[in-house]
């Protein structure tokens, strides 16, 4: 028997293989700071949240609060001194990582809330339960299912900023999040068919909740789904899944069994 690979184990799979890579020119000695410029990529990076940073690549990350990010100058200033006659960094940077979870917004909050360092649980990439999935059992399509799902890709925000800020500090981040996401499912084209039945992309759409939680009509956001001052984009796309490998030969089939009786003794063969 081949069983189909339950969504959410996919899903977690590609998560865990996104890569959040930060290249730099040079690093720059402050009193009690440093600073990376010529970043050309700030990822999902956001003010106040650690990332590790690794000051030799014959030793252990160290986590560094980033004290500041300037688009302009293209800079990352963290706080903290670098370990004594350490003036240069190796190139291979990563952002902090990203979580997966799954589950309606109840599950999700009974879970996110035994978890109080906010650093530990966002980024976030949620999948919402209830999704609905059509699958394809006919053998001349390479098409195993098509799975229509509502992704949220959350981060922490002082929803005491105004809008502006908040889209800056924290939306923004989960918007290149989510790109880097579908980027993601692109290198994975033995799993996920990103072109329709015409050749052509996939659509997707990005909604932004500035202030995370139930929209009602023009009245903001008036209740929070999850608890915590949560911000980001939803991305609700249906993703075309490939067929898995064929089971091999001699497992084809399901096997048989019966019970018969020998010297009283119940006995199992095929």
């Amino acid at each position: 028997m081949i069983y189909k690979t339950p969504l959410t184990d996919i899903l977690e799979n590609a998560v865990s293989q996104m890569a959040f890579p930060i290249s730099f020119t040079s690093v720059i000695i402050g009193d009690g700071v440093f600073t990376l410029t010529g970043v050309c990529n700030f990822q999902h990076l956001q003010v106040g949240y650690p990332m590790p940073i690794n000051v030799n690549d014959d030793e252990d990350s160290i986590e560094y609060y980033i004290k500041d990010i300037d688009k302009d100058a293209k800079t990352i200033t963290f706080k903290g001194a670098l370990p004594d006659g350490i003036t240069e960094l190796p190139a291979g940077q990563e952002a902090y990582p990203v979580y997966f979870r799954h589950g309606t917004p109840k599950a999700a909050n009974e879970e996110l809330v035994k978890e109080s360092v906010i650093f530990k649980k966002t980024p976030l990439i949620w999948l919402l339960d209830e999704f609905e999935e059509e699958f394809d059992d006919d053998d001349g399509s390479l098409i195993e299912r098509e799975s229509k799902i509502r992704l949220f890709f959350l981060t922490n925000a002082d929803h005491g900023e105004v809008t502006n800020d908040i889209t800056d500090h924290a939306v923004k981040p989960m918007y290149r999040l989510a790109q880097n996401f579908v980027k993601q499912l692109n290198r994975m084209p033995s799993v996920f068919n990103m072109y329709d039945d015409n050749g052509k992309k996939i659509k997707h759409k990005l909604i932004v909740h500035t202030k995370f939680g139930i929209y009602i009509a023009n009245k903001g956001a008036d209740k929070s789904i999850l608890t915590g001052t949560f911000t980001g984009v939803e991305m609700p796309i249906t993703l075309r899944i490939f067929k898995g490998d064929t089971c091999d030969e001699e497992c084809e089939e399901d096997e048989t069994f019966a019970i018969v009786q020998e010297n009283g003794n119940d006995i199992l063969v095929e």
